[in-house]
């Protein structure tokens, strides 16, 4: 039996980042940690919207990859449908990061 993974939610990510700036002495309130997370995700939608790639270091880049359009079998109807071409969201993991993953 596999051992049950857990969630770490963005709530959970918004306390432990507030912990470790108040460890590193950075004097930021919950509410505002949370601000600051709110504003990464929106400057990085942003810029992945406008067709950039969003690079952190060490930890992987988000980029927007295109998906051709294509044919898919429904077993259901027993159809071929066409799907259109679409554009995905894509995540490619650091060496850095798969290091300390794999470790």
């Amino acid at each position: 039996m596999a051992d049950k993974k857990t969630t770490f939610t963005e709530n959970d990510m918004q306390h432990e980042v507030n912990k470790r700036a108040k460890t590193a002495g950075i004097d930021i309130n919950i509410e505002d940690t949370g601000k600051v997370l709110d504003l990464f995700e929106e400057v990085a939608t942003e810029r992945l919207v406008a067709g950039e790639i969003v690079k952190m270091r060490n930890f992987g880049s988000f980029e927007v990859k295109d998906q051709k359009a294509r044919n898919r079998y429904n077993p259901a109807t027993k159809q071929t449908e066409m799907f259109p071409a679409t554009k995905l969201p894509k995540f490619d993991a650091s060496d850095v990061l798969k290091d300390k993953v794999v470790a």
